[in-house]
């Protein structure tokens, strides 16, 4: 009785934990700070969760970067470019940069909403 106890709290626990990360990458994706957005990017891309897609190609354009030592120097475009292509498994067309690249935000856009 008492495993089937333990076992059942540690279900629990770990549901618990997995709703709050959830939350917590959502969070960081829809804030206006670019440094919560990078987090949130490569959080998102961590998780291997598709979910987060349409709220990575909402800030995907945005140029500001961070300066935050973790990703220091990092533009949200670029996390958001780096993310959509580990969720998605397509390589953009053109080569990923500091600099935002319509072409590119254009292909993700595109290719989810045919992906889907």
């Amino acid at each position: 009785m008492k495993s089937i106890l333990k076992l059942t709290l540690l279900i629990l626990f770990f549901l618990t934990g997995s709703c709050s990360k959830d939350k917590e990458i959502k969070r960081l994706l829809t804030s206006s700070k670019p440094y919560e957005n990078v987090e949130g990017a490569y959080q998102a891309m961590q998780s291997d969760d598709l979910n987060y897609v349409p709220l990575i190609l909402k800030n995907s354009g945005r140029p500001g970067a961070t300066t935050a030592l973790q990703f220091k120097g990092v533009t949200v475009y670029e996390e958001s470019m780096y993310a959509l292509q580990h969720l998605l498994h397509v390589k953009p067309p053109n080569l990923i940069t500091d600099s935002v690249d319509s072409v590119n935000v254009k292909f993700y856009i595109n290719y989810w909403k045919h992906f889907k």
